[in-house]
């Protein structure tokens, strides 16, 4: 946004603007550069919403906290196909939230419980949960 943007901007909202809303999307800084070089227009605006962009490493942490809560955990293969999902998810002009790393463990958790004959050997045998108990994600239950 250039200045003669902002003096326009600053000008109209300096008459009533009622429930006006202005949303002034950019990254962090050149945010913070436009708003502190332009003091008058910054204090128009009386609530900042920042919204992160996680990394896939931190959304990798957050899926497998979300199964340990859960009662699942995530074995190694099933680690490396979440990380394949996450990152299949990501696009350019799309991050992936954590909303839509729960849909994919929801998926996986719903995946683990399906019945089949190998799953019943499995859960006879104890081989489908670790030492705590909690259900094993595997590979499979990620690759939908």
């Amino acid at each position: 946004m250039n200045e003669k943007t902002v003096s326009r901007l600053n000008k109209a909202m300096e008459r009533d603007t009622g429930e006006l809303l202005l949303v002034l999307e950019d990254q962090r800084k050149p945010l913070d550069r436009l708003l502190s070089s332009n003091r008058e227009f910054r204090r128009k605006f009386t609530s900042r919403l920042e919204v992160p962009i996680f990394i896939n490493d931190e959304l990798v942490t957050f899926g497998q906290t979300y199964a340990q809560e859960n009662g699942y955990r995530i074995d190694e293969m099933g680690m490396l196909a979440l990380y394949s999902r996450i990152d299949a998810l990501q696009r350019e002009d799309h991050a992936v939230t954590i909303a839509e790393v729960k849909e994919v463990m929801d998926e996986a958790m719903a995946h683990s419980q399906k019945a089949s004959a190998k799953k019943l050997m499995k859960r006879v045998f104890g081989k489908n949960t670790d030492d705590a108990d909690r259900i094993l994600l595997t590979e499979k239950d990620f690759n939908i």
